[in-house]
């Protein structure tokens, strides 16, 4: 799920949990600190249609899960989003 913006950057996953059009929620195996800007890349189906999304997102917190070892629950907030995509994000939820 998080994606390098540049040659030479770190990819590492996520698995989303929850979405809304102003943030998301997502496990991964990585810790991040409040504040922290991460670019995310994922797809979404909507309106039976596979629709890739690419944008920046601030991390607001970063905790690790009660009995999983390595395992952290990360919630962030969508940096700079149009109309559009947030749009796009509310159509998926409903």
């Amino acid at each position: 799920m998080p994606a390098p913006r540049n040659k030479g950057e770190k990819v590492l996953w996520g698995v989303i949990v929850d979405i809304s059009g102003g943030g998301l929620r997502f496990v991964s195996r990585t810790p991040y600190r409040q504040g922290t800007v991460l670019y995310l890349k994922y797809k979404l189906e909507i309106a039976d249609k596979e629709k890739e999304f690419n944008m920046a997102a601030m991390v607001l917190s970063s905790e690790q899960i009660p009995n999983r070892a390595d395992e952290y629950q990360n919630r962030v907030k969508f940096l700079n989003m149009n109309t559009t995509t947030r749009e796009d994000i509310i159509k998926y939820i409903f």
